[in-house]
């Protein structure tokens, strides 16, 4: 979630530095369409922090490489909603022959 917010924080410091170079009355549309068009845009990877995904920027890339086509989109965001495959479960250790055997010298009587 920290690195959402310093992706936005960023996000907001350009959106802010370029309003600086327009009036207000110029600005105010253009920010809400671009503030609403990058929110769509990365919603798959806002989606997959949320959920705390453990793929969370191989996402973002993919989204960044190729959510601009609307199949590398909707993949990014079918992969953010998914849930990661359980760990296989792993065979309970079984000691070895050699482990299981003891020393002739170390038993007591």
């Amino acid at each position: 979630m920290k690195d959402i917010l310093i992706v936005l924080a960023i996000l907001a410091g350009i959106i802010a530095a370029w309003a600086l170079f327009t009036t207000a009355r110029e600005t105010v549309g253009p920010v809400l369409v671009l503030g609403l068009f990058l929110a769509a845009y990365l919603l798959p990877w806002i989606v997959a922090a949320a959920r705390k995904h453990h793929n969370v920027w191989a996402i973002f890339m993919l989204n960044l490489a190729l959510g601009w086509t609307f199949l590398g989109w909707v993949w990014a965001l079918v992969w953010a909603f998914m849930n990661p495959s359980p760990a296989a479960p792993q065979a309970p250790s079984v000691p070895s022959p050699a482990a299981a055997r003891t020393d002739p010298g170390d038993q007591h009587a």
